[in-house]
Parts: C-alpha cells; sequence; structure tokens
C-alpha cells in the first residue's frame, strides 16, 4: 500500500480542509499504528466568541498518545481578532455542539469521538458506571448506542449485551473512518 506522505487537500463529508501528514504504520506497543493521521477543516464564521470569530474543525485517527492503539477524536479551534493578536485560540477542545451546529456535516461523526480501534474509551466500565448511577444519557454515550432503551440499560445482563455488539459496532466505525479517508491498520 502507499502511504500519502505530504498534506493534502482532502474534503470530508464534502467539507474541504487539508489531510495532514500520514507516516507509513509504526510499531508501538507491540502494535502497527498510524502515529498521525490528522484532518483539519475549512473556516466557518461563529459568533459568541469575539469578533469576526472563525471555527476550524480538527479530526485525527491515530496513535498520538503513543498507546498501540488508533483512536478518533473531533475538536475545534476557534480564532477572534482578539486571539489571533494574542497568537492564541479563544475557544478549544470539545466543542462537539458548537461543531454540529457549525459543520452539521460533521455531526455523525461526533458519536466516534475517543473510539479507538479496540472500541469505546473503557467501553463497559464506563457505560457499567453510568448505567448504575441511572444517567442513562451518559451510559448511551460511553456505549455509542442511541437507540438503547432504559431496559437494556438497566439490564442485569448489560455487560454481556455490550460485549455481544461490540464487533458489529466496531466495524461500523472501520467503515466510517475508511469512508472519510483515513487508514485502519
Amino acid at each position: 500500500m502507499n502511504y500519502p506522505i505530504a498534506e493534502h487537500a482532502h474534503s470530508i463529508n464534502n467539507i474541504p480542509g487539508r489531510m495532514f501528514t500520514i507516516h507509513a504504520p509504526q510499531e508501538v506497543r507491540c502494535a502497527l499504528v498510524h502515529r498521525n493521521q490528522t484532518w483539519k477543516s475549512e473556516g466557518r464564521k461563529v459568533a459568541g466568541y469575539g469578533t469576526n470569530g472563525t471555527m476550524h474543525v480538527e479530526i485525527r485517527f491515530d496513535d498520538d498518545c503513543q498507546n498501540g492503539h488508533q483512536t478518533f477524536a473531533i475538536t475545534a479551534d476557534i480564532y477572534t481578532d482578539e486571539s489571533r493578536r494574542r497568537r492564541d485560540i479563544a475557544a478549544g477542545g470539545c466543542l462537539h455542539e458548537d461543531i454540529e451546529r457549525i459543520f452539521p456535516e460533521l455531526a455523525p461523526l461526533i458519536k466516534w469521538h475517543l473510539m479507538s480501534t479496540d472500541g469505546p474509551l473503557h467501553y463497559v466500565a464506563n457505560t457499567v458506571y453510568h448505567a448504575n448511577n441511572k444517567n442513562l444519557v451518559y451510559a448511551r454515550d460511553s456505549a455509542v448506542w442511541p437507540e438503547a432503551t432504559d431496559e437494556e440499560l438497566t439490564s442485569d445482563n448489560l455487560k454481556e449485551m455490550l460485549e455481544a455488539r461490540l464487533p458489529c459496532l466496531i466495524a461500523a466505525f472501520r467503515a466510517d473512518m475508511e469512508r472519510i479517508g483515513f487508514i485502519w491498520l
């Protein structure tokens, strides 16, 4: 397989942007991973942060953490006239509600935030914790299972149900990553 090395134009869900350095796979903790697969969107106007606010979305699917797993993250940076003068950002990070509002084309990808090639971050533990504390909204988010019923999330068999659905969840995640142009190892 040929791996692009240089920055290049790339669109995700019809949003123009730039894909940045994609290195050939590297071995990290006995696993082959891509250490850098990052896409940055065009800028779009955003209100509420300062004068001439512009949002840029960054999507990563790589092993920047060097833990042997490629992990997906979708974050944003907001620049304003004031922040540009400071050579800084006005806001940044998991601005998912703003991303949904300003870049609705990317909203379907937000569910994958912090998902790695082996599943959501602390998939079973986080889901069970939130379900046991009756925060079923967080439990659904942790499980990437928006259609889960209250009965399913409070079931005595929750762990088994989560483990049973994990292969299909990973397959759907992989399909989305490959569809938007990231390399899965």
